[in-house]
């Protein structure tokens, strides 16, 4: 199915993109339907070749629980943040610090930005500090992507359903905000990059991953937690 949304975002299969939402369409899934599989007879070099990709989300709407987390454990008067992330696929949520998160309760944490998580929270972590200020963004990923490439933009969005609207707007949003804020996202396995980061003094030093360890085998488990 991503490959066939990668299609239809890149306009390589323009009958299916009158009917996702994504790309304009009228999102109906019973016109979808004779469409769709019209491709799958005419196109099926370009969709086995999509099937190389494995999937990769980048949810950014997981940097709620992610940055609440950050937020729990930096205190009131938060050291500077060296932040590392595996599995980081685009390094998106490596920006989570210029997202802005409002809870349920009314209150605001973090700038004004193009990706606002609303509600993050129930309510501010009971710790929540004052500005976080992250010095250095850096990931690992096995296959990232460049979301700063029009061809890494769709790639990431074909992995979200097309009907689903605010998810990509997330997305889309978070991209604009990559744009401003550079992290270094390198082709490397988790344990293998783990084993790399080094403590530094005077900063506090974070590893996070969003929803990653389920996907790696029994050794490298291990090893990360070593």
């Amino acid at each position: 199915m991503a490959a066939v949304h990668y299609m239809a975002l890149t306009g390589q299969a323009p009958d299916v993109a009158k009917h996702f939402a994504s790309t304009g369409g009228d999102d109906d899934p019973a016109r979808a339907w004779p469409a769709l599989v019209d491709l799958l007879r005419s196109a099926p070099l370009e969709l086995s070749a999509g099937l190389r990709h494995a999937p990769q989300t980048n949810e950014v709407g997981r940097a709620a629980a992610l940055f609440g987390a950050l937020m729990s454990v930096a205190g009131p008067d938060p050291l500077p943040v060296r932040l590392f992330e595996i599995g980081a696929s685009g390094g998106l949520n490596l920006r989570a610090d210029r997202f802005c998160y409002r809870s349920a309760d009314g209150h605001r944490y973090g700038p004004l930005s193009p990706v606002t998580l609303d509600p993050a929270f129930m309510t501010l972590p009971t710790a929540s500090p004052g500005l976080i200020h992250v010095v250095e963004r850096r990931g690992a990923d096995t296959a990232p992507i460049d979301p700063m490439t029009a061809d890494g933009a769709a790639r990431l969005a074909s992995f979200v359903w097309p009907d689903q609207r605010e998810r990509l707007q997330r997305l889309r949003s978070a991209i604009l905000v990559a744009a401003q804020y550079p992290a270094d996202v390198e082709t490397c396995g988790g344990a293998d990059y783990v084993d790399r980061i080094e403590l530094a003094e005077g900063h506090l030093t974070v590893l996070w991953h969003s929803v990653v360890l389920q996907h790696l085998d029994a050794a490298e488990k291990v090893r990360i937690a070593d």
